[in-house]
């Protein structure tokens, strides 16, 4: 259990960095962007959404798992869905 949440952890987290890097790049324009730049943004982005996924996302499962432990398996994923949905966002 613990492993697939770290596995997760190291899956989102690049991918978080990649999305908001995109995203800050469509919504602020700031001229021609090098390389180095780009690798800078990503890396400082990593650095603040790594934390926060983690801290979050470890918390947002436990609890998942808390509150389904005694469902059955037909709706335990969809009620842990919307635990996870409704909290993330």
């Amino acid at each position: 259990m613990i492993k697939r949440k770290l596995y997760t952890f190291f899956i989102t987290s690049p991918l978080t960095a990649m999305i908001l890097t995109v995203l800050t790049m469509i919504l602020y324009p700031f001229g021609p962007l090098m390389l180095v730049e780009v690798i800078k943004m990503f890396m400082f982005t990593l650095l603040i959404a790594a934390p926060v996924i983690f801290v979050v996302g470890i918390l947002i499962s436990i609890l998942s798992d808390l509150i389904t432990m005694l469902i059955s398996s037909g709706i335990r994923s969809i009620v842990a869905f919307s635990i996870h949905v409704s909290i993330g966002f």
